[in-house]
């Protein structure tokens, strides 16, 4: 009973940082403020725990970051 939220971020070159660097403090308030309005738009999902993922692909290397950042706003 876990809905996942899964932020994909891709780097070909390091120059601008790792991919997952990119998923700062602006990116996670927008994506748990889409999850929470998803959740209302469905209703289903009231009574499942949230968990926020980050898919980082760094040239030819891919990563799955499993609950990378929580909801602190409950």
């Amino acid at each position: 009973n876990t809905l996942v939220i899964v932020e994909v971020k891709a780097r070909y070159k390091n120059g601008y940082g790792f991919p997952e660097e990119s998923v700062g403090p602006y990116k996670q308030k927008s994506l748990i403020k889409a999850a929470k309005g998803f959740i209302m738009e469905k209703g289903v999902f009231l009574s499942c725990n949230v968990r926020f993922d980050v898919i980082c692909i760094d040239g030819d290397k891919i990563r799955h970051i499993i609950s990378a950042f929580e909801d602190k706003s409950d």
